[in-house]
């Protein structure tokens, strides 16, 4: 299975306009939100220079092979604080990331596991020592897709991976 991880660009709205609306997507993702190209624009387009609200925000579009099957991103968990409960004894540089398989295609077929497990070995353990999702609880394929890509339940609704030597 051929992962790649493409910075986010403005050529990539019209994917994650669609994605967006995906009822699988929606339903966990800015599901209050009714999309546009132009809402599209002015939230990603500081994604796509690295940067959200002043702070580094890491932006890509996954792809299998040479196909767009979903969104991915990353930052330092320090600069956006999160509603979840974090350990106390948080590392110093740990990421968060978020993340999801847009292409119906592609859903229920390993991608999801795939992409996270090569974006935390190419990406996220170059810079960072852990990372940390926190899915809704009732996201049960998203808590199984972290769970196989080996992130471990740390308290109710937050997950970790550790980087391994």
């Amino acid at each position: 299975m051929e992962i790649k991880f493409v910075p986010l660009q403005s050529h990539h709205f019209p994917f994650l306009l669609k994605w967006l609306a995906a009822d699988h997507v929606r339903k966990w993702w800015d599901h209050d939100i009714t999309w546009t190209p132009e809402l599209i624009a002015t939230k990603y387009t500081s994604y796509t220079h690295g940067m959200k609200d002043g702070k580094s925000i890491h932006a890509y579009i996954i792809c299998a092979r040479e196909t767009p099957i979903g969104y991915i991103q990353y930052y330092n968990i320090h600069d956006f604080p999160r509603d979840a409960v974090l350990p106390d004894d948080l590392p110093a540089k740990s990421a968060a990331l978020d993340f999801y398989i847009g292409d119906t295609d592609y859903l229920r077929k390993g991608y999801g596991t795939a992409s996270l497990k090569a974006f935390c070995e190419e990406i996220i353990w170059t810079q960072f020592d852990a990372c940390f999702v926190d899915p809704e609880p009732d996201n049960i394929a998203a808590i199984k897709t972290y769970e196989a890509a080996g992130f471990e339940r740390i308290n109710s609704g937050v997950y970790m991976a550790k980087y391994k030597s």
